[in-house]
C-alpha cells in the first residue's frame, strides 16, 4: 500500500510538471504582445476629415461654391431689367475638435448679391461643450431670434433667403429705414443647450451688428426655444431624408438691438432701439414640409419720441415627388411697415435637382415680388425674377 501511495504521489508531481513546462513553452512561443495604438483615421465625412483613434481631436476640411445666375423683369417704364450671373457664394472651411470637448471653425467666404457688392471676409468661431444641456460658443455668430438664422444657406428650400431676412426698407424720401427682420451676424457670445426635447440659445453681441468697436456702448440680446413635439425635424428647410415617422417643432424668439442709426433720408432721424419677437413651426414628413414663420417689431424713434411697428411672415411647402431627387416649392411672404408705402411682397414657386443630396444640388425659382416703398405714391414696383444656382460642397 504504501509502494501505490508512492506512486501515485510521484505520478501526480509528473503530471503537474508537464504542464508546468507546457504553460512555460506555450508563453515562449506565443509572448503576450503589448496593445498596439490605433492609427489616426483619415477619411470623407461632409468633408475631408483626418481624427485620433480616440475621436479627442478632429480637423476637416470642406468647401462651398454656389453659382448663380438671375433675371429681373422690373415691369415700370424707366427701370432697367438686369441679368447676370455671380459667384453668390465661395467658402473655405476648416472645422475642427480639440481635446474632445472644444470645437473651432475658421472659414474663408467671397460672395457676391445682384443687389450688393461682392466681399470677402473672414469667420471664426470656438465653442466648448460642456454638458449636453449647457454650451458655450465665442466669436461671429448670428444673434438668435428666428428659425431662418439657424439654417445653413447650403439647404435653403429656394435658391435665396426669403425677403423678412433681406429686405430693407428707406430708399426713398419720407420713409424712416428699418432693417429685415433676422438679425445680422456680429461678434458676441452664445450659451445653447439640450434638454431632452427642449432646445434653448441665449446669445449678447455688439450692438447694430457692429463687428469692431461698440460705438454706442451698448450690446445687442437674443434668445431662442423650440421643442420637438414629434420626432426631431431639424433645421433643414426640406424633407430629404424623407423620415418615415412624423416630426413636428414650434419654437419662438426675441431681441433687443439699441440700433442708435441715423436716418439722412428724413431730418436725420434717429432710430433709438429695436425690439423683435418671432415665432414658427415645420413639419416634415415623408418628402413632406411645411414651415411658417411670423415677426413683429417696434422700433423707438427718438427725433418725436414715437415708436412704429412692423409685422412680417413667411408660409413654405416643398414636396419631393422623387424622393431624395426632385422636389417642388413653393412660398408667400410679406412685410407691413407702419408708415406711408412701407409693404412689400415675395410669391413664388421653384424647383430642386439633388444630383448628390445637398452636396450637388441645382435649383431654379420663380417670384413675383413687389415694393412700394421703391417709388413713393405710384403703387409700387413689381419684378419677375427667375433665378438658377448650382451648389457644389465638399
Amino acid at each position: 500500500m504504501r509502494r501505490r501511495g508512492f506512486v501515485g504521489v510521484a505520478i501526480s508531481a509528473l503530471v503537474i510538471a508537464s504542464s508546468a513546462h507546457a504553460q512555460v513553452a506555450s508563453s515562449y512561443n506565443n509572448p503576450v504582445v503589448p496593445e498596439v495604438t490605433q492609427k489616426p483615421l483619415a477619411g470623407y465625412d461632409n468633408g475631408f476629415i483626418l481624427r485620433s483613434a480616440d475621436e479627442a481631436f478632429a480637423l476637416k476640411i470642406a468647401a462651398r461654391s454656389q453659382f448663380q445666375h438671375q433675371y429681373r423683369n422690373i415691369r415700370q417704364a424707366g427701370q432697367v431689367d438686369t441679368n447676370t450671373f455671380v459667384m453668390r457664394r465661395a467658402r473655405f472651411y476648416l472645422l475642427g475638435t480639440i481635446f474632445k470637448n472644444f470645437d473651432f471653425s475658421l472659414w474663408l467666404n467671397h460672395g457676391t448679391h445682384p443687389t450688393a457688392p461682392s466681399n470677402t471676409y473672414w469667420w471664426a468661431d470656438m465653442t466648448a461643450r460642456i454638458v449636453p444641456e449647457f454650451n458655450i460658443t465665442a466669436g461671429m455668430t448670428t444673434m438668435p431670434i428666428d428659425r431662418f438664422g439657424e439654417t445653413s444657406s447650403g439647404k435653403y428650400a429656394f435658391v435665396e433667403a426669403p425677403i423678412t431676412a433681406t429686405q430693407e426698407d428707406g430708399i426713398q424720401d419720407r420713409t424712416i429705414a428699418r432693417q429685415a427682420f433676422s438679425n445680422p451676424e456680429t461678434l458676441g457670445i452664445r450659451l445653447w443647450g439640450d434638454i431632452s426635447r427642449f432646445h434653448y440659445i441665449l446669445g449678447v453681441g455688439n450692438g447694430d451688428a457692429r463687428q469692431i468697436f461698440n460705438q454706442t456702448r451698448a450690446f445687442a440680446y437674443g434668445a431662442r426655444v423650440w421643442v420637438d413635439l414629434i420626432g426631431n425635424p431639424g433645421y433643414d428647410e426640406t424633407d430629404f431624408a424623407y423620415t418615415e415617422t412624423p416630426g413636428f417643432a414650434i419654437g419662438a424668439g426675441t431681441s433687443f438691438d439699441p440700433q442708435d442709426a441715423t436716418d439722412a433720408n428724413i431730418n436725420n432721424v434717429t432710430l433709438n432701439w429695436a425690439w423683435t419677437s418671432s415665432g414658427d413651426m415645420i413639419l416634415k414628413w415623408r418628402g413632406l414640409s411645411l414651415l411658417g414663420e411670423a415677426y413683429f417689431r417696434r422700433a423707438k424713434v427718438t427725433t418725436g419720441n414715437f415708436t412704429l411697428d412692423d409685422f412680417g411672415y413667411r408660409g413654405q411647402v416643398g414636396y419631393f415627388v422623387l424622393p431624395k431627387k426632385l422636389e417642388l416649392v413653393a412660398r408667400g411672404v410679406q412685410i407691413y411697415r407702419e408708415g406711408p408705402d412701407n409693404n412689400v411682397y415675395e410669391f413664388g414657386g421653384g424647383l430642386n435637382w439633388y444630383i448628390e443630396g445637398h452636396n450637388i444640388k441645382l435649383q431654379v425659382d420663380y417670384s413675383r415680388l413687389k415694393d412700394y416703398d421703391a417709388t413713393i405714391g405710384t403703387g409700387g414696383i413689381a419684378t419677375d425674377r427667375f433665378r438658377t444656382m448650382l451648389t457644389f460642397q465638399i
